[in-house]
């Protein structure tokens, strides 16, 4: 376990340490330090922690040897607000009321929210390599479809075409129609059967750009 690393910057407090997060399908971890109300609030750390480590595997999976990009070290805090979660550098910014509702609702055997926040997870992952939109909405977009969530893809191109989903994120969109081929409309994706191709785009866009950073 590397936790010279959260010491070398002050992040542990005496005799704290990082989780040890066991990436599934993979012989490797990451070391995870949970703080802010994350270490007040057990149940709550427990299902971040499912979440992120669920993302890792993913990530690990589609990356293949691109997944040693991405930093082995993490700080999750925890925020109130509820509509975002944000990634800077390795530390990851969570919404406490998004990830209660999601909770609550997967102990009442309601799933839908549990993805969104697996897809967001994903998505601000990859905010730990790139500042811009591309890479985790790319990787985004591919899990909704692994997960058959329709639902959410049309929330996106809802958000685009209403002008909602902001700048970059636009431009983030508007840069994987061209890696897709110069796909306009987003549900086109939808119509492309071959799943791997479009995870075998993605994993060339990540490395070239990784290479090139």
């Amino acid at each position: 376990m590397n936790d010279n690393y959260f010491e070398r910057f002050n992040l542990l407090n005496d005799g704290e340490q990082p989780d040890i997060l066991s990436i599934p399908n993979t012989p490797k971890s990451a070391n995870v330090l949970f703080i802010g109300e994350f270490k007040q609030n057990p149940s709550l750390k427990n299902f971040t922690y499912e979440l992120i480590q669920n993302g890792l595997g993913y990530l690990s999976n589609l990356l293949g040897e691109g997944f040693d990009y991405l930093s082995k070290n993490w700080v999750i805090k925890s925020h109130k607000g509820k509509d975002v979660h944000m990634c800077e550098g390795i530390v990851m910014s969570l919404s406490v009321p998004r990830l209660q509702k999601a909770q609550e609702l997967f102990t009442k055997g309601h799933s839908d929210l549990l993805r969104l926040e697996q897809s967001q997870i994903i998505h601000e992952l990859l905010h730990n390599i790139t500042d811009l939109e591309t890479i985790p909405m790319f990787a985004e977009i591919l899990y909704l479809i692994d997960k058959g969530d329709i639902k959410r893809i049309s929330e996106i191109k809802e958000l685009s075409t209403s002008g909602k989903l902001g700048k970059n994120h636009d431009q983030g969109l508007n840069e994987i129609k061209k890696i897709w081929g110069g796909v306009e409309d987003i549900f086109e994706v939808l119509k492309i059967e071959n799943i791997e191709m479009l995870k075998s785009k993605f994993k060339d866009y990540f490395l070239e750009y990784c290479k090139e950073e």
